[in-house]
């Protein structure tokens, strides 16, 4: 129960009147991607209590808009600074400072765009809405793989990487992939996957590893991808 309560008060804005250390966070990565479905089933609730009444555009709007109020955000603004600090670092050092600094710049600024309506057209286009939950749980588990394989380069923050071992990354893959099966969705388990790789290789050689804003960045750029081959 510890680990669900961690990994919830991690990825979500859930009042969780506990605290938790960073072993426990990384402890928790293990049931990251049923927490993601849980977001997944909001976002689906949404989308069935809105499509009957408002156009299919504005009903995708309101799906992502719950999800960003749902996480407060935090994966979105990981992704604006990520992509920041790859545009406007030459050095490591660069990019890392860039990556703190809580300013947005134009790079993040047209990353946020560009990531929020290519999520609003995908949803309006779904061929099949329980992408809504398989998505969201898939890109949850890219930040338990991008922790067990890549050193993490902030130590002391908050962020499961460094406490994430072969049973939090088993564990996460087989209730991804059993989610995966569940619903018969693997072209986006194999996208998601792709995304990952593309990500931990630019992560390490850029900055030689992850932090909380690449983990945030490559859970938004999964989902999305997802989406997008959900639509196929």
């Amino acid at each position: 129960m510890r680990r669900l309560l961690a990994a919830v008060a991690f990825l979500t804005r859930v009042p969780i009147r506990t605290a938790f250390t960073t072993e426990d966070v990384g402890r928790a990565a293990l049931l990251f991607p049923l927490v993601g479905a849980g977001i997944g089933l909001v976002q689906l609730g949404v989308w069935k209590l809105a499509s009957p009444h408002l156009t299919g555009l504005l009903t995708a709007a309101l799906v992502v808009t719950s999800s960003a109020w749902l996480t407060r955000a935090l994966h979105l603004d990981g992704l604006a600074d990520f992509v920041d600090g790859l545009g406007g670092g030459r050095t490591r050092d660069d990019v890392l400072r860039i990556m703190k600094d809580s300013r947005i710049g134009a790079f993040g600024a047209v990353a946020l765009v560009v990531a929020l309506c290519t999520k609003i057209a995908a949803v309006d286009a779904l061929a099949a809405p329980e992408a809504l939950i398989v998505a969201p749980a898939l890109s949850r588990w890219t930040p338990v793989a991008l922790s067990y394989t890549l050193a993490y380069v902030r130590p002391g923050a908050s962020a499961p990487a460094g406490h994430v071992g072969v049973v939090e990354l088993m564990g996460a893959t087989l209730i991804a992939g059993g989610l995966v099966a569940w619903f018969g969705q693997f072209a986006l388990a194999g996208v998601v996957v792709v995304v990952t790789i593309v990500v931990g290789v630019i992560a390490k050689r850029r900055i030689g590893g992850v932090t909380g804003d690449v983990l945030g960045a490559n859970i938004e750029l999964a989902e999305t991808a997802a989406l997008v081959v959900a639509t196929l």
